[in-house]
């Protein structure tokens, strides 16, 4: 749970979306050069990903994070004619760097040591995106495809 939260930096997020009609092809880039999330958190989870052991996320207090330089890059495939689906998609997520922490954090029961975790964030982060990352394009095309009536 989040509480008292504030998120800064969003009004420099942007964005360019290309579609060309001849083939369906479509990408979307976002940036966000710059986001500041602050606030108080309350957490008790497992986090459970494909292949991987559970993790457990136990804490409470404040929290603040400085995410710097990302990019979000979609892209996708529609059909020329019929229904509306999804035909082909990836996303490549790039996050330049994230600094801060969550006072009494504890995952598996030891505390996290936010500066080891600025400093192997984007090793970890590759790591369970690779994980993720199939599954949740997986959800998205049959959400897609669900609300299209495929």
């Amino acid at each position: 749970m989040h509480r008292n939260g504030q998120i800064s930096g969003l009004s420099t997020v942007t964005d360019n979306f290309n579609y060309i009609a001849l083939t369906g092809n479509t990408t979307w880039r976002i940036d966000a050069p710059s986001v500041i999330i602050e606030g108080d958190y309350s957490i008790n989870a497992v986090v459970t990903l494909p292949d991987q052991e559970p993790i457990t996320l136990v804490g409470t207090g404040k929290l603040y994070f400085e995410i710097e330089n990302t990019k979000l890059f979609i892209t996708f495939k529609l059909p020329l004619f019929g229904n509306v689906q999804i035909l082909e998609l990836d996303i490549f997520p790039e996050i330049g760097s994230v600094t801060g922490g969550a006072e009494n954090l504890w995952i598996n029961g030891v505390p996290v040591d936010w500066e080891k975790f600025s400093e192997d964030f984007q090793t970890n982060f590759e790591m369970v995106w690779g994980s993720i990352k199939a599954p949740l394009i997986d959800i998205v095309v049959k959400t897609v495809d669900y609300v299209a009536g495929v």
